[in-house]
């Protein structure tokens, strides 16, 4: 790309900065560095790859504060040790950028000069991503970045832990132990305690909130809040103590351990196995603080040893394929020839049901231990179940199911009833993903779901539901609830059985297949 000066599309940003000019070029070269300090006010990043040299390619993601993210390809033109840089912005806008660094007094005044491949794309950056003022920004940052603690390494009083364990199993699946919900509540957390995550967003910015209870005690609660992340090689976080809401508190057992932790996980290859290394440090101690961390190092070496001997026993089963095990949730629902669930108004009174559908239906039943409905499904079961068997010549049915039912754990997607206590029930009103990825993560049976199209809707959206048993009555019924909605993509079924029943009733059962090379039935809406 030409970088001919053009007044018309071009924007020059200048800075002296207060920083020797071998440190302020380190600290645009190393990947480390930019990640912590590139882009306006509020943006976080992802760095994918960076090869500073002519023709290498700078590849990563800015995280805006609003939760957008900027895909940015970079390739280097010109790296003129210490002196000067030039890249091509070759993702839209297109621009070359001619960044200079000339020492004037120990200081060093950074200028950047960006020449727009045409006035459409120049006006694009300064009309819609406000270029000017987020070059500015930029350079603030740096500033504030290499002024400051910047590149430097923490000295070993800021940074006195570390500890290290070799795993065998593969980077991929450590990494996957760090990063998803479901494993990660498994085996993170102080020994005999039961974790619960509350939310985990793993991005850059992002915070995992979880709660530790020991046996009779009441819950603690902490959080992450996650720096820079590079997929299977490191994550860094922030670690606090906080309330029941995810805002940082005091420790419980000092008053002088640091408000936050700053965590790096490092993930490398060793063979068929993974070195991992955790090293952390006070953010912004006191020498209060600084003393405390300093004091109880040995005791935290032992606390991280029991944690990673709990990620090292779950790594093992999962290696083993013990993942196979996890519970699996199972949808029951009756549908028209024609794909309903419920006529225009919610009516379900063309439903069939009669003995043949109990017993077929009630001998897959008895294979699970929890129930998941929708609130009004929920709330319907509760006006019914609970006391069936107890009424006047109750059916067999009722009596089965009902004991079935008062001897379940339910759960109820409801965002108007978190707090709403009920034996046996709990409710979850958001963060549907991760919490019911973690329900399938605990021990116990399967998990079937009756007839609620609204919370079977959103754990479809999500890909959570792992079999079908369709019931497909004899009728069409036009219009109403649709069986199959908010699909995301394509979903892989095998059928493992077709049941036709006296009633003309045909139950459909099948098993969703995770493999998308094994050919199956796509499910569409």
């Amino acid at each position: 790309m030409p970088a001919t000066p053009a007044a018309d599309r071009e924007i020059i940003t200048e800075r002296l900065i207060n920083a020797p000019r071998d440190l302020v070029f380190s600290a645009w070269t190393d990947p480390e560095h930019v990640a912590k300090w590139w882009g306006p006010d509020g943006f976080t990043n992802t760095i994918h790859e960076m090869d500073v040299r002519p023709g290498g390619v700078w590849r990563f993601v800015m995280h805006g504060p609003d939760g957008t993210d900027y895909q940015n390809l970079i390739v280097f033109a010109e790296i003129v040790k210490p002196e000067r840089i030039v890249y091509d912005h070759v993702s839209t806008p297109k621009f070359r950028n001619t960044v200079t660094f000339v020492e004037e007094g120990g200081k060093t005044r950074v200028t950047m000069r960006a020449v727009f491949e045409d006035k459409a794309a120049f006006e694009m950056a300064v009309k819609t991503f406000k270029a000017a003022e987020g070059g500015k920004q930029t350079l603030g940052r740096l500033a504030n970045f290499v002024e400051g603690p910047g590149p430097a390494a923490p000295s070993a009083t800021d940074q006195p832990f570390v500890i290290t364990r070799r795993f065998s199993a593969p980077r991929a699946l450590v990494f996957k132990a760090w990063s998803d919900p479901a494993h990660f509540s498994q085996w993170w957390g102080p020994a005999g305690s039961v974790v619960k995550v509350l939310r985990m967003d793993f991005r850059p910015g992002g915070v995992v909130l979880y709660s530790w209870a020991y046996p009779g005690q009441a819950s603690e609660w902490a959080r992450f809040v996650f720096g820079r992340i590079v997929p299977e090689r490191s994550i860094e976080f922030v670690n606090s103590f906080t309330n029941e809401a995810g805002e940082p508190v005091r420790a419980g057992f000092s008053a002088d351990w640091p408000m936050e932790v700053r965590y790096t996980v490092t993930f490398e290859e060793e063979g068929d196995g993974t070195i991992m290394t955790l090293r952390g440090g006070a953010v912004r101690p006191s020498e209060a603080e600084r003393a405390m961390f300093a004091s109880i190092a040995a005791s935290m070496e032992e606390g991280f040893g029991a944690t990673f001997a709990a990620l090292e026993a779950h790594l093992a089963g999962r290696a083993r394929g013990e993942n196979a095990a996890r519970r699996k949730i199972v949808l029951f629902m009756h549908a028209s020839l024609d794909g309903f669930v419920a006529g225009p108004r919610g009516e379900m009174d063309w439903i069939h049901v009669d003995e043949e559908i109990f017993e077929y239906a009630g001998a897959r039943i008895k294979e699970g231990d929890t129930a998941l409905y929708g609130r009004v499904t929920w709330e319907m079961m509760e006006a019914y179940w609970p006391t069936a068997a107890d009424q006047p010549n109750p059916s067999k049915h009722d009596v089965e199911h009902s004991r079935w039912y008062n001897r379940v754990n339910k759960v109820v997607l409801s965002r108007t009833m978190e707090g709403v206590s009920r034996p046996n029930t709990r409710f979850i009103g958001s963060n549907l993903a991760a919490e019911i990825q973690a329900l399938k993560a605990t021990p116990g049976k399967d998990i079937l779901i009756f007839g609620s199209p609204g919370a079977a809707h959103s754990l479809m959206a999500e890909d959570l539901i792992d079999g079908y048993w369709i019931f497909v009555n004899p009728l069409l019924l036009g219009a109403g609830v649709r069986l199959f909605d908010e699909l995301q993509a394509k979903q892989q079924l095998r059928l493992l059985e077709s049941r036709p029943l006296a009633s003309g009733v045909v139950c459909l059962h099948y098993e969703r297949r995770r493999d998308s090379s094994i050919p199956g039935v796509g499910v569409a809406d």
